[in-house]
């Protein structure tokens, strides 16, 4: 409505400085008879009545007034659409980028957990890596022991063995029988090595593996904080660009 106004006082103060021609302002410095002559046969000349080519001029100028108000409405209904358009291309932008700030959120708890399961995990392979290589070094402590002690109990026969030659017999069967017992400990003492480093081997990949697990968690996370900060910074521009 004030558009509308300001073009019809524009338009009235067009009119109002519309100059005067230069045989009307001669005839307004004559006096009032000769004036009234002289208005009398400048319409006689023309033909047009002067009230008539005001009114021609106002409606022109009233014409003009009205394209140019229809013209500033289209201009600010361009403008406004073109604003609303911007927010809602800034409001898609920030729905956008919480859903990825909610994500990140959930990954992130996600490699947490993860993180916490793979470090217990390899705790937990820590420990029994440990309690086998205690048990590894037991095993090979008592399987000297038993050496030893075979060994010894093999002297002590074939001492008993010189001493008593009427029972040289049973003194190569007893020592006989130590050797093959002997034997036979180093045979499952060498087993049981193999068995624990066997089984050193397979918690050292499982560890490996988990380690590997965290990793990828963790690459993944700084991934998804690389791509929520791209988005913070296009929605901040997105922002800026709409406030302009």
């Amino acid at each position: 409505m004030s558009s509308h106004t300001s073009s019809s006082f524009t338009a009235s103060s067009e009119l109002d400085s519309t100059p005067i021609p230069r045989n009307q302002q001669s005839l307004r410095s004559m006096g009032d008879h000769t004036w009234l002559n002289a208005i009398s046969t400048a319409f006689s000349n023309s033909g047009i009545p002067l009230h008539r080519r005001r009114r021609d001029a106002l409606e022109r100028q009233l014409h003009q007034a009205r394209e140019a108000l229809a013209q500033s409405r289209e201009a600010l209904d361009q403008a406004e659409r073109a604003s609303n358009d911007r927010e809602q291309a800034a409001e898609a932008a920030t729905a956008e980028a919480e859903q990825l700030r909610e994500a990140l959120a959930q990954a992130e708890r996600a490699a947490g957990e993860r993180k916490q399961a793979a470090t217990a995990e390899a705790e937990q392979l820590r420990k029994e890596l440990n309690n086998t290589r205690s048990r590894m070094v037991e095993s090979q402590r008592e399987s000297s022991d038993r050496l030893r002690a075979a060994a010894a109990l093999a002297d002590t026969r074939v001492q008993r063995a010189s001493i008593q030659q009427q029972n040289t017999e049973r003194h190569q069967a007893a020592v006989a029988e130590s050797r093959a017992t002997v034997a036979q400990l180093q045979r499952a003492c060498a087993l049981h090595k193999q068995d624990a480093e066997e089984r050193e081997g397979r918690l050292r990949q499982e560890l490996a593996e988990a380690q590997e697990a965290v990793r990828v968690a963790q690459a993944e996370a700084a991934q998804l904080r690389a791509e929520v900060d791209n988005l913070r910074r296009e929605g901040s521009f997105r922002s800026s660009n709409s406030t302009l």
